[in-house]
């Protein structure tokens, strides 16, 4: 006790240090156990007229540090793509015909909150034009 009172830059420093462990343990509590990372590819699929279908193969991996029990869904069905069972890495490959973007998502058996996401993005080479224009004048 009679080093705080002589030296009360130690009491700081046994402050700073109690309130550093006690943030950086929160931190980490409040970070999900369970982590993945996914590729997808390709990224993106072009239709030649806005609101035709897209026709791509569709290749995902996806790996995380831990062994997982995981599915892996897409926004346009309910039901699971795949499911791996106590696995680290996994591979999905499809062909896709789809006139929208489509979602993917890696899940958890027993959370519904993605471990890792992606997206097909839909692009066109023309836009949906609207009305047809006359092809004649008058003057």
């Amino acid at each position: 006790m009679t080093h705080f009172k002589t030296k009360p830059h130690l009491a700081y420093v046994w402050v700073l240090l109690g309130l550093m462990t006690y943030l950086s343990f929160t931190q980490a509590m409040a970070e999900p156990l369970e982590q993945a990372t996914m590729t997808l590819n390709p990224e993106q699929c072009i239709a030649m007229q806005q609101g035709q279908d897209c026709y791509v193969t569709v290749e995902i991996n996806w790996q995380s540090a831990a062994l997982l029990d995981v599915c892996l869904y897409a926004n346009h069905t309910q039901q699971a793509l795949f499911c791996w069972q106590n696995a680290q890495q996994g591979a999905f490959k499809q062909e896709l015909k789809t006139n929208q973007n489509v979602d993917f998502a890696l899940r958890s058996n027993n959370n519904s909150t993605p471990l890792a996401t992606s997206q097909l993005k839909i692009a066109w080479v023309h836009k949906k034009k609207g009305k047809p224009r006359l092809s004649w004048r008058l003057f």
